[in-house]
């Protein structure tokens, strides 16, 4: 462990009205940093205090822009070799020799021990290295209860599902709950976790949400489910709250079918659409936008994760949101369905997305980016905007 002491100028940024007062308070701050770690104050996520003027632009111009494009998508194993990966291969190399991608994302068949996960991800991480990469962005889904690819095999502790939690423990318990799984995932080398759930589960029929949701009540799920993102930031974990904008008042399931939510504007600032307005206020680190149609939201017909309405409008523009946004899996079947995987890729990052998570067709949706940066479809501005802000985070891992 080492001091720093930072003299740190604290921008407060309240919204009112569609406007931004900025009040500036400077003072001197002692910080206890771990040189491994180093902005990641010893699990405290609201002094995450770090002068961001003194970082230096981000300088992209030795980057290809097809290796610009590459970052932008997290895959499974599958587009690569075999969904069943269990360890490091010549094919992962080779792999990434073509398509230097921004990370990757295990399920539960990629998951056999903690020795086999500590080592897979050290050598994803050492080829990084070797090769003068960022590091990968190496993220799961583990909530708890129904949704728990390590908790279920014992790899990390289980945790009951979300409905149970807020009804049993206090949100202070929850958070530090959060704190000790993301050091748990943090020991085997992940650093993305795709929780907390932020949805409101207010509809009885819908067959996705349910107990993944902290209560039927939007002001307790944004307690509980910040406060569980919160714990898990604390220790490294890169949280994302999802599904922008609710999932809990649908009655399909994305996975299988196109989806539509009644949520309009009142109800998203005062209803289910809360907890994500206050995960906003109080800086979650990464938001994951839903495949739910919100004709209500938005005067197009593109589902949430595609809707630059609802993206960049409400989500940028609004609520001044800057931090990372991804998109839901876009193989699920309310997108593949309905787009190819390119026309879906493109549509996202023009929606405002960062971020691409296992398109059904990796190579097209990649090919067609490019395609659309050569065109003017799509600018590399806008693919430079993404850049910075996963640049931003990726600069804390180590």
């Amino acid at each position: 462990m080492k001091k720093i002491f930072l003299c740190i100028t604290l921008i407060l940024l309240i919204g009112c009205e569609n406007k931004t007062t900025i009040n500036q308070d400077s003072e001197i701050v002692e910080v206890i940093l771990e040189e491994k770690d180093p902005y990641f104050n010893d699990g405290n996520y609201d002094i995450k205090k770090y002068d961001e003027a003194s970082i230096a632009p981000l300088d992209l111009s030795h980057m290809s822009l097809e290796d610009k494009v590459a970052q932008l998508f997290i895959l499974d194993f599958s587009e690569i070799d075999n969904k069943n990966e269990t360890e490091y291969s010549r094919k992962i190399e080779a792999f990434l020799d073509l398509y230097p991608i921004g990370g990757f994302i295990y399920f539960s068949d990629n998951i056999i021990s903690k020795s086999q996960l500590s080592t897979f991800n050290e050598q994803l991480q050492g080829y990084a290295r070797t090769h003068k990469l960022w590091p990968f962005f190496i993220s799961v889904d583990e909530e708890g209860g129904l949704v728990s690819r390590l908790g279920k095999k014992g790899l990390v502790t289980y945790l009951p599902n979300a409905t149970t939690l807020s009804r049993t423990y206090t949100s202070e318990e929850i958070f530090e709950m959060g704190k000790t799984l993301g050091s748990e995932l943090k020991s085997l080398g992940f650093n993305m976790d795709f929780a907390p759930v932020l949805d409101t589960n207010i509809n009885a029929n819908n067959p996705i949400i349910g107990t993944r949701a902290f209560s039927s009540d939007p002001k307790t799920v944004a307690e509980y489910a910040i406060a569980f993102g919160k714990g898990l930031y604390a220790s490294g974990i890169i949280p994302f709250g999802k599904h922008y904008p609710g999932h809990g008042n649908t009655q399909g399931d994305s996975h299988l079918t196109p989806v539509t939510s009644t949520l309009d504007e009142q109800g998203f600032y005062t209803g289910e659409g809360l907890p994500f307005v206050e995960a906003v206020k109080q800086r979650l680190p990464g938001i994951m936008v839903g495949h739910i149609l919100t004709p209500n939201l938005s005067d197009n017909s593109l589902p949430a994760s595609l809707s630059d309405e609802v993206v960049e409008g409400i989500l940028r523009q609004d609520l001044h949101y800057d931090e990372l946004i991804i998109t839901d899996a876009l193989e699920m079947k309310a997108i593949s369905s309905q787009y190819s995987s390119g026309e879906a890729a493109v549509l996202a990052l023009q929606a405002g997305c960062d971020l691409l998570l296992m398109p059904e067709d990796f190579e097209e949706a990649y090919d067609y980016v490019l395609k659309s940066v050569y065109d003017g479809t799509l600018s590399e501005i806008r693919i430079n905007q993404s850049l910075e802000r996963i640049y931003r985070y990726k600069r804390l891992l180590k």
